[in-house]
């Protein structure tokens, strides 16, 4: 039904009517809310030149068609996708599926909300592919949230948790791609793969992304191996970063006191997900909170 300059679409036969090629012209319609498309429409979509906001209900991927090792090079139109702001998807098959939009994206695009939410855990490679694919054609200067990740529900149906990791693999994601993306104020990657972070990526967050709001690095799954980062890390990158309310990661929290008091910590802490952190006294890490975070 379009309202305005809103366009929500459901239904098969009607969504392959509009984003068909030939398909309609919406020229006017800045909203779109989508369910069901293919990849092969974000192509048609990519024309409509007031699309700010694109609304993904869950990407269909063409039966029998894996999970591409890589996806060929494009160079974009600079009218594709010309007013394209916010990317969202809540329902997508795979997380690789968004970078069939990423690909249309014009150098010096506006897109400042990257929101990519798939019903299946990626492999590691996967991941990486994805984290590349947004340094790649996201604009450093316009992207500030970002967000990737898994949402799984129990029993049947289109998300499962049958295929959920017991453990996060060995390997890691590394985030050096995104290092130039300095306006970056929420960085949430939630996929089951484990993020790389050492007490040297630490020290250049505040000078990387100086904006930071929101960082959350693959805290819920657990891991065999022992964080290289600990508490002393956590009260460091805090203080350093007085914009911070929501931080998550696994960090190694077995020998917290319970007794640290920085001086003069600035913090706007809210939220300090531990997740999976390895804990050997639940008390002394209560008392390490409340003590530095009493806004958490």
């Amino acid at each position: 039904m379009e309202e305005g300059r809103h366009l929500d679409i459901t239904g098969t036969e009607l969504i392959d009517y509009v984003v068909s090629p030939p398909g309609l012209a919406f020229p006017e319609v800045t909203t779109l809310a989508l369910g069901l498309p293919s990849p092969a429409a974000f192509a048609h979509l990519a024309t409509w030149p007031k699309l700010t906001n694109l609304d993904v209900y869950r990407v269909v991927t063409p039966p029998n068609v894996g999970i591409p090792k890589s996806f060929p090079p494009v160079s974009p139109a600079a009218n594709t996708f010309p007013a394209l702001q916010v990317i969202s998807c809540w329902y997508a098959v795979n997380l690789s599926d968004l970078v069939h939009i990423l690909r249309l994206l014009p150098p010096g695009n506006e897109v400042h909300t990257v929101e990519w939410v798939c019903g299946s855990y990626p492999s590691p490679a996967e991941a990486k592919q994805v984290i590349s694919a947004v340094a790649r054609y996201c604009n450093p200067a316009t992207l500030k949230h970002l967000k990737l990740s898994v949402f799984a529900l129990s029993g049947t149906g289109f998300f499962s948790q049958q295929n959920e990791p017991l453990e996060m693999s060995p390997e890691e994601i590394d985030l050096a791609p995104l290092r130039e993306f300095h306006s970056l104020e929420h960085l949430f990657i939630e996929v089951g793969v484990s993020v790389r972070v050492t007490p040297q990526v630490f020290e250049q967050v505040p000078s990387i992304w100086p904006r930071i709001q929101t960082l959350v690095l693959s805290a819920i799954f657990p891991n065999a191996l022992t964080p290289l980062v600990n508490h002393e890390h956590i009260l460091t990158l805090v203080d350093a970063l007085p914009a911070l309310c929501d931080l998550g990661l696994r960090f190694d929290a077995s020998r917290v006191l319970g007794s640290e008091r920085p001086a003069h910590l600035r913090s706007q802490l809210k939220v300090l997900r531990v997740g999976k952190s390895p804990i050997c006294s639940p008390f002394r890490v209560t008392e390490l909170l409340k003590g530095c975070f009493s806004e958490a």
